[in-house]
């Protein structure tokens, strides 16, 4: 375990595994805990980097408001601070996954295969449904009254399926612990950054020359496999993977995205050569791709 300082926040970061390197990123309102059921089978691939973002786990909080841009320079320091200069895999949950489109599409010498776990590309609320309010009435309930039973039981039932949550106590008890653990003013400030005010990431997420995975939720009404799919038409090399649970599949589904993830890994190009900030010239969807 180690802490490396970010502009946003000193972060917590694990490292495991063997193989090239590949970073886990959380989504809100848990910690890194969620990647425990899918860790191993990973880990037998890649050398995972595994980053508590700021306001999460063992990191320290955020003290102002803050960019998904920022935190996708956050990833980048923390790379360095591991000496890790090439580019790197990526699984990110929510979140996560927005961090990696944008590192992705900013700083393409830093990424190589971006995997974005339930994360809609489009600003939180402009395609219907009620998780713009919901996300509102949470941190308003949270930061007045704190974690009690309605404000987490809400927070369980927007992340976690009516099955698991009546089946398994250690998925219930990792998203808890993991919204409850942090300061409470830390939570409702990611919250509000990371999802009140992030950026519609479809331009963001068209730019991207290098191949791309969307795991959607198959009961996610906000970014069904079919909205993924609608923004990976529009890209490079993008592709969609539908995975059974709500809002947190490596808990839910922990072999469905095992087999996702390992098989887009399988199916990448061979050759990938790209430095960080030197010129490179790939091969994607029948297209050469000058950067």
């Amino acid at each position: 375990m180690a802490t490396i300082a970010t502009r946003l926040s000193d972060l917590s970061v694990e490292t495991v595994g063997a193989g090239p390197p590949c970073v886990l990123w959380h989504g809100l309102f848990v910690d890194s805990r969620i990647w425990d059921r899918v860790r191993d089978e990973l880990a037998g691939r890649r050398t995972l980097v595994i980053i508590d973002g700021p306001s999460a786990g063992r990191s320290d909080p955020l003290t102002r408001r803050a960019s998904v841009a920022e935190c996708a320079m956050a990833a980048i320091e923390v790379l360095d601070g591991l000496g890790i200069e090439g580019p790197v895999d990526w699984i990110g949950l929510t979140w996560g996954g927005h961090v990696g489109i944008a590192l992705a599409a900013d700083h393409p010498g830093r990424i190589r295969s971006p995997a974005a776990i339930g994360s809609p590309t489009h600003r939180l609320g402009t395609r219907g449904g009620s998780e713009r309010w919901k996300v509102q009435l949470l941190c308003l309930l949270y930061g007045v009254l704190g974690p009690i039973p309605p404000v987490t039981g809400a927070l369980l039932g927007s992340l976690l399926t009516d099955h698991t949550r009546a089946t398994d106590e250690e998925a219930c008890t990792i998203v808890r612990e993991g919204f409850t653990g942090p300061p409470r003013r830390a939570t409702v400030l990611a919250a509000r950054s990371f999802a009140l005010d992030r950026p519609d990431l479809t331009g963001a997420a068209e730019r991207i020359a290098a191949p791309v995975l969307f795991l959607a939720t198959t009961e996610r009404g906000e970014w069904t496999p079919q909205l993924a799919q609608l923004v990976a038409d529009e890209m490079l090399d993008a592709r969609v993977q539908a995975v059974a649970g709500l809002g947190i599949p490596p808990l839910e589904s922990p072999d469905e995205t095992v087999d996702a993830v390992t098989s887009f890994w399988s199916a990448l190009p061979d050759a990938w050569a790209i430095g960080a900030g030197q010129a490179a010239t790939r091969v994607c969807a029948s297209r050469i791709v000058y950067e």
